[in-house]
């Protein structure tokens, strides 16, 4: 998951931290992309909201080994 991605659905860094509930400054040193853990929290974070998550935050199918 993109980065800016994830801020843009929350509309500003502040506001996704609140969401998942962290820093502001935790947001800012996550890596670009996402690490797992960071992607779940956005999601959980927009679904509990009642917000879709847009296409671009969605994770691609994992393939089967």
């Amino acid at each position: 998951m993109d980065k800016q991605a994830a801020i843009k659905a929350f509309g500003s860094g502040a506001e996704l931290a609140r969401a998942v509930g962290v820093t502001h400054s935790a947001v800012t040193q996550w890596p670009d992309p996402l690490p797992r853990y960071a992607a779940d929290k956005v999601l959980a974070a927009l679904l509990r909201l009642g917000r879709m998550p847009p296409p671009e935050l969605m994770p691609a199918p994992e393939r089967a080994a």
